[in-house]
């Protein structure tokens, strides 16, 4: 059985996309985002490695850490200017992941109320400090 949960690394998906950044660097977040914004449906593992990378994103922007070990490794292989560079399409992939053409969504909606607002709002809020950074 695989790790499921409202955050942005509580799934396998998201699992494999920090042990990718970990073991090959930050050349994988153009491919995180190019798969997930490449068909007009986003299937649910190309969304939960959109949304990890984004916090990741985020993360390595902000200066914050976390107290699990592989996501340290991947914030480690990110440079400030990946990062930055990739501040647009981590927007737009993790916005795409809150539409109803994501299954990610579609999954999320039928889980129950609650846990559909909780995995939203945490959602919302990495697309929200994004945009708010590229602004800067």
């Amino acid at each position: 059985m695989g790790a499921w949960g409202v955050g942005p690394f509580d799934n396998d998906d998201a699992l494999d996309v920090v042990e990718a950044i970990s073991v090959r660097g930050d050349e994988v977040l153009d491919d995180v985002f190019l798969s997930a914004l490449d068909n007009e449906y986003m299937e649910a593992p190309a969304g939960s490695a959109a949304v990890a990378a984004s916090r990741l994103l985020l993360a390595k922007l902000v200066g914050e850490s976390f107290d699990e070990p592989s996501v340290m490794r991947a914030l480690a292989k990110i440079s400030s200017r990946a990062a930055n560079l990739n501040i647009p399409k981590a927007i737009e992939a993790t916005t795409a992941v809150l539409k109803e053409k994501s299954e990610l969504f579609e999954l999320w909606s039928d889980a129950g109320e609650q846990d559909f607002a909780e995995w939203k709002r945490q959602t919302t809020r990495i697309v929200d400090r994004l945009t708010n950074l590229g602004q800067e």
